[in-house]
């Protein structure tokens, strides 16, 4: 079962952001299939440098705070990413608007 904390967030957060990435106009193929892989890349680090620091820190507005500036990062690096490989437009905004849809959907998905 441990084998799969990392694999649900993976899949949700790639169905989320795929999702919403073709809802904004993203429709080519290449630019999609990046989306994917970028968060196949960025989500599993995420997931474990949080794990790393929540086992570091204790407190909720540490572990806040840790999270916070995890999504910056991943926002930083997914739109460097966006910039580089893609025909993406404004490749910070939207890698920032796709992780507001991950978080927030993940979010909900958790109250569910």
């Amino acid at each position: 079962m441990n084998d799969l904390l990392f694999l649900r967030p993976l899949l949700r957060t790639v169905l989320i952001e795929a999702v919403a990435a073709w809802l904004i106009g993203i429709r080519n193929r290449k630019d999609l299939m990046l989306v994917v892989l970028v968060n196949v890349l960025t989500n599993p680090l995420l997931h474990l440098f949080a794990r790393i620091f929540r086992m570091v820190l204790s407190g909720t507005a540490a572990s806040v705070l840790v999270l916070a500036v995890l999504e910056l990062l991943v926002v930083l690096a997914e739109g460097w990413i966006y910039e580089k490989g893609s025909e993406i437009s404004h490749p910070y905004r939207i890698s920032l608007i796709l992780n507001m849809c991950s978080l927030t959907g993940g979010l909900l998905w958790s109250f569910l």
